[in-house]
């Protein structure tokens, strides 16, 4: 039996607080075909407070989305935070086609120089 698995790449990413992350999203412009990219960190999936969103600077191999150092050193203010993520292409509204490209757990530790 052949199996088809539409499901994400998985990527764990473990993070230091107080730095920036830059994700470089390598995806051609006939993929993407007009949607927009969102990209977030929650506590759970379920959970329905976004603990920080993701920016997004497109370039002429796909896309950078980019977690501030801001918010890396917020979720990371009261020790390890722990949590998962996902970037997901769709159309501006919100509709269809929606895509998601990654997902996975998501670790900031708290940094020392601030």
């Amino acid at each position: 039996m052949t199996t088809l698995s539409t499901l994400p790449q998985v990527v764990d990413i473990d993070h230091y607080g107080g730095n920036t992350l830059t994700i470089n999203i390598k995806i051609t412009p006939e993929v993407i075909a007009g949607r927009v990219f969102s990209a977030q960190v929650r506590a759970k999936p379920e959970a329905t407070r976004v603990d920080a969103n993701f920016s997004v600077v497109l370039n002429a191999g796909g896309a950078d989305i980019v977690l501030s150092s801001a918010d890396s050193q917020a979720l990371s203010a009261r020790g390890l935070y722990e949590g998962v993520w996902d970037v997901q292409l769709a159309m501006p509204d919100g509709s269809d086609p929606v895509t998601t490209l990654a997902c996975g757990d998501f670790r900031v530790h708290p940094d020392v120089t601030r």
